[in-house]
Parts: C-alpha cells; structure tokens; sequence
C-alpha cells in the first residue's frame, strides 16, 4: 500500500515559526539546517489543494487537464489522439483524473480507464531521470470523479493522455494547463 505524508498548511505556518524563532534568539546553528530539511520536505511532500468550483463539472462531454505543467502537442493517429505535457520538475506532482471514469487496467506504467460511454483513455508517464516513475495510488475497478487523485509524480516529467480521436482538443501547443481546470478537449458521444 503506497501511503505519502503530506503537509498541511497550518502545519507549515507552525514550523515556519518555529524557524523565525530560533532565527531571533540567535540559534542560527539549529535554524538553518531545520530551513534546509523543511524545504526538501516540501519541495517532495507538498500536495497542493485543488478546489475546484464550476459549472463545468456538470458537464460530462469536456476533457479537463490529468496534471499542471504545459501542454507540447497533439500527435492524431488512426482511432486516437496522444496528448503530450511536460510537468513541472519542481512542484505540482499529482496526476488527476481527467474526467469521471471507471479504472480498467494499471500495467507497464500504463493507467488504462473509461467512462460511462465506454470511451477507452490512458494516461503514461516519463521522467526527467531513468529511476523516475510514477507512484499509482488507483487500481483496476476503482471508480473515481473529475480530479480524483490518480497517482504522485516525483521530479515531474512528460505526461502522455491518449484520447479517442474524434474529440475536439481545444488547447494550443505552449499553453500552461493546470490539473482538473483546464478544459483540454470537448468529447463527442
């Protein structure tokens, strides 16, 4: 079972001063070590809080962004389309689901998934460095919701979303996307 240990907010205004403390008195030799194991922590434990409120979660026919980063292109094949991203090395690691659907197969690195109208997604990782690999919390048969938390990234990587082709992707090459609020492509039945 893969567990993470993520930061809330009012635990990093506590340690925070804690650190502006130790500063005041003078106790430089056990605040600055602290500053530097606090920002390593953070730099790979932080989960950013996404809430998301809109009218477009209702919708069932649009495609919203799997992780934040930026969008490369869309290469179209014969009864797919590959979408390809670069995530951030630095923060924002989650990979969310892009749109309410039931998890088929998880294999290879590979997360396969479909939604309600059979419609078959995958979604694959590569990272910046050859140990790099995705973390996947979700497994076959589990059914989850627009931005339900699929996996953890770390150090970031490109991100590839295979689509069937006949959805209309409406985001440009070189436009920054953010996980579960960018609108990626609008889906046709």
């Amino acid at each position: 079972m893969n567990k993470y240990f993520f930061v809330l907010n009012e635990k990093i205004k506590k340690i925070i001063l804690i650190i502006f403390v130790l500063l005041i008195l003078g106790f430089y030799s056990i605040a600055f070590p602290l500053i530097l194991i606090f920002s390593f922590y953070l730099l790979l434990f932080r989960k950013i809080n996404i809430v998301i409120k809109d009218i477009r979660l209702a919708e069932s026919n649009i495609l919203l962004s799997p992780i934040s980063g930026t969008f490369l292109r869309s290469i179209t094949k014969d009864s797919e389309t590959l979408l390809v991203f670069k995530m951030n090395f630095y923060n924002n690691y989650g990979i969310y689901l892009p749109l309410n659907a039931e998890i088929t197969d998880f294999s290879e690195g590979v997360i396969h998934f479909h939604n309600k109208l059979n419609q078959n997604y995958s979604i694959s990782t590569r990272g910046y460095f050859f140990m790099n690999k995705a973390k996947v919390l979700v497994s076959a048969g589990d059914k989850g919701v627009v931005g339900g938390l699929l996996g953890h990234f770390p150090f970031g990587g490109k991100v590839y979303l295979e689509i069937p082709s006949h959805c209309d992707v409406i985001m440009k090459p070189g436009e920054r996307v953010y996980s579960s609020q960018t609108i990626l492509a609008k889906l046709k039945d």
